[in-house]
């Protein structure tokens, strides 16, 4: 999600943006490259290497060749004799080996058995006792290594620790955070209405929420919002204008008109 820049971030790019390369300090403040980009822009600073450099334009001329004007006579080509020799193919022999079947012996026979009356056990409820039965199935039949391979991936399965429901708007909050990162947006939105809920004024939830609905096409919604929380903290209105999640909105005219009410006047008065 989007990063709000503090005064320290703008002194830190002031004093090193000539030692680290936009790579560098994306890395280091957990931003795009593109965004370090638009902040050195909005800052003012420039490097050497930023500064467009003109191509110079290269024309190759030929002279012309005496021969050029006899158009009658035609170029004479020769062929050149290669000094080896193609291999000869050789005959393709198939495999000795023949594939045969996996045989259907009595232990095997044994192993599917113990493997579906386990999944039996399992879709009855009974969770512990269907574990101790992959348990033995691994323990009991190692040879056949599919079989065995179901039930280690229903051991791990059901070994699994569950995951702990967040408690408090900034658990809520985290774990928006990585839902988001796994694009799983409607999960993300979930956990930052209910930080939102827990705390009103927790306007890093609400700006997220705003990046969402940007990014799921209801522009409008997502400007408002962003209306919203821009009338207690400006700084978002900022942050905005260099997030990708706002890109979609960037020359919609009512949100160039919200970025000009905050920071229009302010410039006009300098």
């Amino acid at each position: 999600m989007a990063k709000i820049w503090e005064e320290k971030d703008n002194e830190f790019l002031k004093t090193n943006y000539m030692k680290y390369s936009n790579q560098e300090l994306a890395e280091m403040f957990d931003v795009t490259k593109k965004s370090i980009q638009g902040k050195l822009r909005r800052l003012g600073l420039h490097r050497r290497d930023d500064v467009p450099v003109e191509k110079k334009r290269i024309t190759l001329s030929f002279a012309k060749h005496p021969r050029d004007d006899q158009s009658d006579e035609k170029p004479i080509f020769r062929r050149k004799r290669l000094n080896y020799k193609v291999p000869e193919a050789k005959p393709v022999t198939p495999p000795s080996s023949v594939y045969k079947p996996m045989e259907m012996t009595q232990k095997r026979e044994r192993a599917m058995r113990e493997l579906d009356n386990a999944m039996q056990v399992l879709s009855e409820g009974g969770r512990d006792q269907a574990l101790e039965e992959f348990r033995f199935i691994k323990e009991k039949f190692p040879r056949e290594l599919d079989i065995v391979q179901k039930a280690e991936l229903w051991i791990s399965v059901l070994t699994r620790p569950p995951e702990i429901e967040p408690q408090t708007a900034e658990e809520h909050y985290s774990m928006g955070i990585r839902m988001a990162q796994k694009n799983r947006l409607d999960k993300a939105q979930i956990h930052f209405r209910k930080a939102v809920e827990m705390d009103e004024s927790y306007l890093d939830a609400r700006y997220n929420l705003a990046c969402i609905a940007c990014k799921q096409g209801d522009h409008v919604q997502a400007i408002q919002m962003l209306a919203d929380i821009g009338e207690l903290d400006e700084r978002f209105i900022e942050t905005a204008t260099l997030d990708e999640d706002f890109e979609p909105v960037w020359d919609n005219d009512i949100f160039i008109d919200l970025v000009m009410q905050f920071f229009g006047e302010s410039e006009d008065e300098d």
